[in-house]
């Protein structure tokens, strides 16, 4: 779109980072140098040239509102007739029940922005994932109960000390899923967000056997 168009592109601070070296994403991901089969333009996006927020050319009579938890910094926008676009805070019912566990980065902070979310009013809320609505407050109150329900899930499952891999196959299996490179990285991250989510929590803890780490919950 910058290509053809030669508009400007905005973004918080950290997000900036991630659009102008898109290979952090998949990078970010695996968790290390991503092999091939990580670097396509599903997880691998092209580069672009992007400016923050505080530039003097973004307009101001665009509201950010901070929504982190499903990336590092993500953002909502109010524009002036009150409409509020929620970029991938929400999402619909169908798609919940269609991917199960969608991608979050950090659990706590989603939880967080969901509750900033059901907060505002606008007269139209346009989501990414989901139909236009004015009225979020039922579709909110969903995503929550989705991520509390994996939340759940996983501390049940490690009642018994679990390894990540067991922990994976368990929430594919779990939601029907089927394994792929790409599903992966992308579910696997979001598992280790929810394991991070409950271990900060003190709900679970990491123990080591044979040289195997193990999580296990209190």
């Amino acid at each position: 779109m910058q290509e053809q168009t030669n508009c400007l592109i905005f973004a918080a601070d950290k997000e900036t980072d991630l659009i102008r070296h898109t290979y952090l994403e998949p990078t970010t991901l695996y968790g290390a140098n991503p092999h091939k089969d990580l670097q396509h333009k599903f997880l691998l996006a092209q580069e672009s040239d992007v400016r923050p927020f505080s530039d003097p050319l973004f307009p101001q009579e665009i509201e950010i509102i901070p929504l982190p938890g499903h990336s590092v910094e993500m953002v909502a926008f109010r524009t002036p007739d009150n409409t509020v676009f929620l970029a991938d805070c929400l999402c619909s019912e169908q798609t919940l029940q269609k991917y199960g566990v969608t991608f979050q980065f950090n659990i706590a902070q989603c939880l967080a922005s969901l509750d900033k979310a059901a907060q505002l009013q606008a007269n139209a809320f346009v989501s990414s994932h989901a139909p236009t609505l004015q009225n979020i407050d039922s579709l909110v109150q969903l995503n929550r109960d989705k991520i509390l329900q994996t939340a759940e899930f996983l501390y049940d499952l490690c009642k018994v000390p679990q390894t990540f891999d067991k922990i994976l196959q368990s929430v594919f299996s779990a939601h029907g899923l089927l394994m792929s490179v790409e599903q992966h990285a992308l579910v696997g991250s979001t598992v280790r967000s929810y394991l991070s989510y409950l271990y900060d929590g003190q709900r679970i803890r990491i123990a080591f056997d044979n040289n195997v780490l193990y999580y296990e919950s209190v």
